[in-house]
């Protein structure tokens, strides 16, 4: 399963790749981009044929972001394809409602195990410990304001802290 950002693909436009299906958002037009208008941008997923039988779109009001369940030997586990706002004035509000209700998604379905991909536009920093969400091979936060750099960063780690969860890149054991 992979998961595909500022995309112009959608339901009626889509993507053509032996042994895969393209999944975007059900009756969804992608966004149009604000700086360039006849651009369309979205979110969707490639799916390799032998895992799609497992697969179902969860409905979801949360823009820029797509959400299925995969069943797979009995274990149910939902992936969340997300888009978050870029860190820029005015959106710190934007970034902090999308991660409201995407909490509110996981806590809808509690029972699953969750996979979270995307394009999260929040800088979480260099790990130091083991107790960190982000691995150590991330670059290092020298010369930064913060040990996150963003605010988006911050509310990303508060965010992945309060759902027991851990960022994957920068990892390398």
């Amino acid at each position: 399963i992979l998961a595909v950002q500022e995309t112009a693909q959608n339901d009626k436009n889509k993507y053509d790749f032996q042994g895969y299906t393209w999944l975007a958002p059900i009756n969804a037009q992608a966004p149009k981009d604000v700086k360039n208008k006849n651009k369309p941008k979205g979110v969707g997923f490639l799916i390799s044929n032998t895992a799609l039988e497992g697969v179902h779109e969860i409905a979801s009001n949360i823009q820029d972001t797509m959400w299925i369940s995969w069943t797979s030997n009995n274990t149910k586990t939902i992936i969340g394809n997300i888009y978050m706002p870029v860190a820029k004035k005015g959106n710190a509000t934007k970034y902090k409602e999308k991660l409201r209700k995407i909490k509110q998604m996981l806590k809808d379905h509690r029972n699953y195990n969750v996979i979270i991909m995307g394009d999260c536009n929040g800088w979480l920093g260099k790990g130091t410990d083991e107790y960190d969400i982000i691995g150590t091979r991330n670059p290092s936060t020298v010369g930064k304001d913060t040990q996150y750099a963003t605010k988006q960063g911050k509310d990303l780690a508060d965010f992945l802290h309060s759902q027991s969860l851990h960022a994957l890149n920068g990892r390398d054991e």
